[in-house]
């Protein structure tokens, strides 16, 4: 009995653990040549230096560590906004027919 009360609870834990929430952080560019932002692909360059040099996930909120490396690289944090991910919808049957079919035309 105390094994199938342990599996259960498990099971429901992994299933509220993969709801899929991440967070988006916001860097304010200090650069800003000619008081134009730089371009993405600066910003995604100092992101991926910042996570090999600190080991920060990409998937959890950025560390103290990371933030003071993305200052070193002149981008300063400004905020981090919690949110959840959209489910995707199971497919059923009527997203494989004609759509002719199902709006009887």
């Amino acid at each position: 009995m105390r094994r199938a009360v342990a599996a259960c609870t498990l099971l429901l834990v992994g299933t509220f653990a993969a709801q899929a929430y991440h967070s988006n952080d916001t860097y304010y560019d200090l650069v800003r040549p000619n008081g134009q932002p730089r371009s993405d692909a600066v910003f995604n360059a100092d992101l991926n230096f910042c996570y090999r040099q600190t080991g920060a996930s990409r998937y959890r909120q950025d560390t103290p560590a990371f933030k003071r490396c993305m200052l070193g690289r002149q981008w300063q944090w400004q905020s981090v906004r919690i949110t959840r991910s959209p489910s995707q919808r199971r497919r059923d049957f009527f997203d494989d027919m004609p759509q002719c079919i199902v709006d009887k035309c």
